[in-house]
């Protein structure tokens, strides 16, 4: 087995082009044997003088060796390489575990892979013309510029002008250090650290820029550590340019450090302690770099917030868009200053970018009860509405102009081309360009410079619509805004209906929320399934994104609409029964989510009760809301699970607080409302008849309630009637009796009975339901038997008999439509019946003696027509009637 030196691998490597280069890290374990060869040192270079040869015919000459990149090697002449015994002990994968001082192998790592990049031309800078300048820069540094670094550092140890001009001649020389042994260019940064004091601002200021373009993370990092301890050491000049240069010294180093996700408190507290003395570039840059560590350094923005409060008549428009961005994560807390800024901000919105727009509507709605920042959100959204349609001109422009291809088809066919022909490594350089180009200017776009980082394969136009889309975010529907922000959602809305491809590329986040705007409008359209598809497709993006309770998002305010999606809701079934998944939900997310799904009208026994013991598991915690409560309870009813622990929990709880009377004056509305709910609950669960105490529940319900009001008046109605029914005897310790009596006797409930809500959603649940009325009517004539239609079994009954068969028998046959029935995920047919609302009307109907032959929508329409004749001939023969 052979030794083979580093600096000899790397002449190797740089003959390939740079764009089959794939570097990965390795890591190195050996056995004992090697202990020798790896402790080897000559004055600090691990690996002996022998590689010297090699450095000196490949290294030294800079791009000389990626001409001829193996020299003599190629010819097997003067190789390098020492025969090693082999050891039997080390593992066939190669994998060495070298016991070196760990420090200088990273310093030595570091400067070796610094070396290859330079010569391969891909050193990190500002884009593929800084990496040039790098890569010619490598090749004007010649031996004459190391010799004379070395004798600068030899000097520098007795005199600081030595390495004040050694400074000097690396900030020329950039690449200088990159073609120094370890222990020179060792020296040189302990030298510059001794001497930092001595060393011009400026000089410093170059220097890191170079380290920072360099890469050399480990460099900047200890010379910051050394130029932190100079500003906080208290021996800074009093002179007011010298103060000048030193608080740019110290903002310059916030820059850098941030550039390489590295943070000293040292220099935040130095430029707090300056921000008197700040200019606007200086507050802003600094608001900048704060903002970037959010809660970390919100301490600094607490004092510099007053300060730019003060000034705000200073800032250019720039600036001032520039601080609402860095402000804006704790927009409430600095309300003084976007009420100060607010008026200069408004009278440029016609020069407002999409980013930008997005931001400001991001900041409004933090203040929507102010008429100033409704005012705003209007504006914006104008703005954004004649945005949208510029773009429609110029996409029928271009339609029109170049035949039927859609030009935005065109570009994300394009699009897709460069982006499938990027490597990864192309990605990564070409992003850390784009954040080089940034530094030191005020980006006003930074607000979404995360989110388009990723895109920049996209289109310019897919852009556009892709920051169009992000703005419904806070575009939500929302009584006190006006019709321009309606108008921006409708423009929206139809100019993706009109490029439906362009949702795939959307981020998911973005295309949840866009369900969540439209749906807040209550906007019934085929463009949800198209939002739907892609979040089906992008299954893993929408469950790991950044907010990890993403996924929930859509069903919840799907539920509002009661839009229907198999693929989707299959999909949140199995995050459901995902242990992991729900683990990292809050109780009252779950909560959420099973309200959700049973207000979907979908029935799914195994979901359900894995929601159920989920949220009953912090019962303690759910039990402190009577409105989370209620909302526990209805769930569990309407899905007819009577989960006993639950009602038992919740039964004893709600009887000690109407006893101690605790339920806060302040919250009697809410509770009176959420105790509709509650007592409805218990009545399908049966609880009426088994508690004695259950008085309490009633008076408490309907009292003070007045008949004429419409609100619960169905769901109050069917309590009445149930109690009246099945608890007559028990309602002598009721007080709100009376009450009771007045909703049976209401002239509402003839009316009220038969609206139901699904109506307004479903549209052709009416027409189902007649259908279904036809058949039956038509099939009993053909068995000539006797019928009417829609009978009301007793006085303002809740329920009505839709086939009267016998009054005097009390047959009759009850119809069961998308108003009573639930959907199946199997199936996706409305054909579950056992629902808390068809349970609670079966059970009265009977106690009045009614004989009721139920009929299933869903299966019904199924059948074919001699299935349902049998189905009628079976229960006819059940209750002895004639055909």
């Amino acid at each position: 087995m052979k030794r083979l030196p580093i600096r000899s691998l790397r002449a190797r490597l740089v003959q390939y082009p740079a764009s089959r280069v794939h570097l990965t890290k390795c890591s190195f374990s050996s056995g004992h044997n090697y202990e020798t060869f790896a402790k080897w040192k000559d004055e600090g270079d691990m690996f002996g003088a022998q590689h010297d040869n090699v450095r000196g015919d490949n290294v030294g000459s800079g791009n000389r060796s990626f001409g001829n990149a193996t020299g003599n090697y190629a010819m097997g002449e003067n190789t390098p390489f020492d025969s090693v015994d082999f050891d039997d002990n080390v593992a066939t994968s190669l994998t060495f575990d070298i016991s070196v001082d760990e420090e200088k192998w990273k310093n030595q790592e570091e400067m070796e892979y610094q070396r290859f990049m330079s010569t391969v031309g891909l050193t990190h800078g500002k884009g593929n013309v800084h990496a040039h300048a790098h890569h010619t820069e490598s090749a004007t540094v010649g031996d004459t510029d190391v010799e004379l670094l070395k004798g600068m550092l030899n000097r520098g140890e007795k005199n600081a002008n030595s390495v004040i001009d050694a400074v000097t001649l690396v900030n020329k020389k950039k690449n200088i250090l990159l073609n120094m042994e370890e222990r020179y260019a060792n020296n040189f940064f302990n030298q510059v650290g001794y001497q930092v004091q001595q060393i011009d601002r400026h000089s410093l200021i170059e220097l890191l820029t170079g380290l920072s373009q360099l890469n050399m993370k480990n460099r900047i990092r200890d010379l910051c550590y050394e130029i932190a301890k100079m500003l906080k050491g208290g021996d800074l000049s009093k002179d007011k340019q010298e103060n000048k240069q030193e608080i740019k010294l110290c903002l310059h180093c916030v820059t850098v450090l941030n550039r390489h996700s590295l943070y000293f408190s040292e220099f935040y507290d130095f430029m707090v302690s300056k921000v008197g003395h700040l200019d606007t570039d200086g507050l802003v840059s600094f608001a900048e770099e704060c903002y970037k560590h959010s809660l970390r350094t919100k301490h600094y923005l607490d004092k510099l917030v007053p300060v730019c409060v003060e000034k705000v008549g200073e800032f250019n428009l720039n600036q001032l868009k520039s601080l609402f961005h860095s402000f804006h994560r704790f927009c409430k807390e600095y309300s003084s200053f976007y009420d100060c800024a607010l008026d200069a901000v408004v009278n440029d919105i016609a020069h407002f970018d999409l980013p930008f727009c997005q931001l400001v509507v991001k900041v409004a709605t933090n203040f929507k009860h102010s008429d100033r920042y409704v005012n705003l959100i209007n504006l914006v959204s104008s703005h954004v509405s004649l945005q949208v349609k510029r773009l429609n001109s110029e996409q029928v422009g271009s339609q029109s102009n170049q035949g039927e291809d859609s030009p935005l088809e065109n570009q994300i066919g394009s699009s897709k081309v460069e982006y499938n022909g990027s490597s990864n490594v192309d990605t990564d350089v070409m992003s850390t360009w784009k954040d080089a180009e940034t530094d030191g200017t005020v980006n006003l776009n930074k607000c979404n410079i995360s989110e388009i980082a990723p895109q920049h394969h996209m289109s310019r136009k897919t852009q556009e619509i892709s920051q169009m889309v992000k703005c419904l975010k806070y575009m939500e529907y929302n009584k006190k805004n006006g019709v321009k922000v309606k108008e921006a959602v409708n423009d929206i809305c139809e100019l993706l209906q009109r490029n439906t491809q362009l949702i795939g590329l959307l981020d998911v986040e973005d295309v949840v929320h866009a369900i969540s705007c439209f749906s807040s409008y209550n906007k019934r359209i085929v463009l949800y399934n198209n939002f739907l598809d892609v979040l089906c497709e992008r299954s893993n993006d929408l469950l790991h994104a950044k907010n990890i309770s993403l996924w929930i998002h859509p069903i919840i305010n799907l539920a509002k609409i009661s839009w229907f999606h198999k693929n989707y809701l299959r999909n949140v079934f199995d995050y459901v029964k995902d242990t992991y998944v729900l683990s990292r939900l809050s109780v009252f997310q779950i909560l959420k989510v099973l309200s959700s799904i049973v207000k979907m009208n979908v029935y799914d026994e195994e979901v359900y009760k894995v929601l159920i013991e989920q949220v009953y598991k912090e019962w303690d915690i759910i039990k402190v809301k009577m409105v989370d409560v209620a909302t526990f309870l209805w769930s569990c009813a309407y899905v007819n699970i009577i989960f006993k622990p639950l009602f038992d929990s919740s039964y004893t709880l709600l009887i000690n607080s109407l006893e101690k009377e605790s339920l806060s004056t302040e919250n009697q509305m809410m509770s009176r409302n959420c105790l509709v709910n509650i007592t409805w609950s218990y009545i399908v669960a049966n609880y009426h008849k088994a508690n004695d105490n259950f008085h309490y529940i009633l008076n408490a319900t309907f009292l003070d309630r007045d008949p004429d009001d419409s609100q619960a008046f169905k769901r109050l109605h069917q309590i009445a009637d149930a109690c009246f029914t099945e608890i007559p005897h028990c309602l002598v310790n009721v007080d709100a009796v009376d009450c009771m009596y007045k909703y049976c006797m209401h002239d509402k409930c003839k009316i009220l009975r038969n609206d139901f809500s699904v109506y307004k959603k479903e549209k052709d649940a009416l027409k189902m339901r007649n259908r279904i009325l036809n058949e039956l009517t038509h099939i009993l004539k053909c068995f000539q038997v006797s019928y009417e239609l829609h009978f009301e079994p007793y006085h303002n009954s809740p329920y009505m008999i839709d086939i009267l068969l016998n009054e005097g028998m009390k047959i009759g046959i009850c119809l069961f439509g998308k108003e009573h029935l639930m959907r199946t995920l199997e199936t996706a047919n409305w054909d579950h019946m056992n629902s808390g609302f068809v349970s609670l009307q079966m059970r009265v109907l009977h106690a009045h003696g009614w004989k009721i032959i139920p009929i299933n929508g869903g299966q019904w329409l199924q059948m074919n027509s001699e299935q349902k004749k049998a189905l009628l001939r079976e229960n006819f023969k059940r209750y002895s009637i004639l055909i």
